[in-house]
């Protein structure tokens, strides 16, 4: 069977019940609550439609916690003792979960409880790349503690990762790229002196690129761990794609059709070139950033062949997901606050 994302709508009802959750846990996730132990992730909903709810029994989180704490081990010799989630919907899930990092201590934060975590000192931190662009670059110096940092959930920019090496040098930086349906396609391990390059989670996931070859491909997953609470049946279009060397190996993974595509070299070279916060907004032809005033543009800019007009302020965040994309696109995005102080 071959699913997407308008299958799991249609079949909501009769893939919740295939799965490990009793009736009354599933009646509790159809009403939008969490039963104990179990995370309820969203999934969608940035482009208009409705999220997805998405239930993520014991052993699926546990596989995700036991690949982060792994890596965490190889490099560090043992476990986090201390883990901060912060930002978006499903990190303040997480960090309710009593357990999720055995031996460790867990909690959530909202993006204007910065300040908090960084009195909590955590020594794994997990945000989107957005958060870390701005608030761990300018907090390194109190955040010395991390040794884990991971990210995911949006596009981390080349001189993303030479910043935050450079500003934590002895930091293990995790990139996670997956989604709510099929989470952790692949890893990425990045240190000063390692880069592993994404690594498919052929432990747990059965891949497909379609059609075969070299170059852009399209990534078709099936899960294959037991226990799920939301068994996806089958073959899965992720709406991802890899870049394939001619022996097969991935070189690089991206959604499909991103937006931000024609203009991340663009981006790139304004983070590097001080920006600590940028964004394409194509809906009014927009280059918003925040950066210092070492930093110049012109009143107008051409980024990825499109003319915008150059706006310094706080970068859009999306409802919910408190996720700040690089390029919002012309229709579907909506976001509500600007600020991560006016966090709702």
């Amino acid at each position: 069977m071959l699913c997407d994302k308008t299958t799991l709508r249609a079949r909501y009802d009769a893939i919740l019940a295939a799965g490990c959750l009793d009736p009354a846990q599933q009646a509790r996730v159809r009403a939008g609550e969490a039963p104990p132990g179990v995370v309820l992730q969203q999934s969608g909903g940035s482009s208009g439609e409705a999220p997805l709810r998405l239930p993520k029994a014991r052993a699926e989180t546990a596989w995700l916690i036991d690949r982060l704490a792994g890596h965490h081990r190889r490099v560090f010799g043992e476990a986090p003792r201390r883990v901060a989630f912060v930002g978006g919907v499903t990190h303040l899930q997480a960090g309710r979960v009593e357990g999720l990092f055995p031996g460790g201590v867990t909690r959530s934060f909202r993006l204007r409880e910065w300040d908090a975590l960084v009195a909590f000192q955590p020594d794994l931190l997990s945000c989107y790349p957005s958060a870390a662009r701005d608030l761990v670059v300018r907090d390194a110096a109190a955040l010395g503690c991390v040794r884990t940092l991971k990210l995911g959930g949006e596009t981390v920019l080349p001189a993303d990762r030479a910043r935050l090496l450079e500003r934590l040098p002895g930091v293990l930086l995790l990139e996670q790229f997956g989604s709510t349906e099929m989470p952790c396609l692949a890893l990425r391990a990045t240190t000063r002196d390692e880069d592993t390059g994404y690594v498919l989670s052929r432990d747990r996931y059965a891949f497909s690129f379609e059609p075969p070859g070299e170059g852009w491909r399209e990534v078709v997953v099936r899960d294959d761990l037991p226990a799920r609470a939301f068994p996806i049946p089958g073959w899965y279009r992720t709406g991802d794609e890899a870049l394939l060397d001619p022996g097969g190996r991935v070189l690089a993974l991206r959604r499909r059709g991103d937006p931000a595509a024609p203009f991340l070299d663009a981006l790139d070279a304004l983070v590097r070139a001080g920006c600590t916060q940028v964004q394409v907004d194509l809906r009014d032809r927009t280059l918003r950033l925040e950066a210092g005033p070492e930093v110049r543009l012109e009143r107008e800019v051409v980024l990825g062949g499109v003319t915008l007009a150059v706006e310094r302020g706080p970068v859009y965040r999306l409802k919910d997901s408190n996720k700040a994309p690089l390029v919002l696109a012309a229709v579907g995005r909506a976001p509500t606050w600007r600020r991560p102080e006016e966090e709702a």
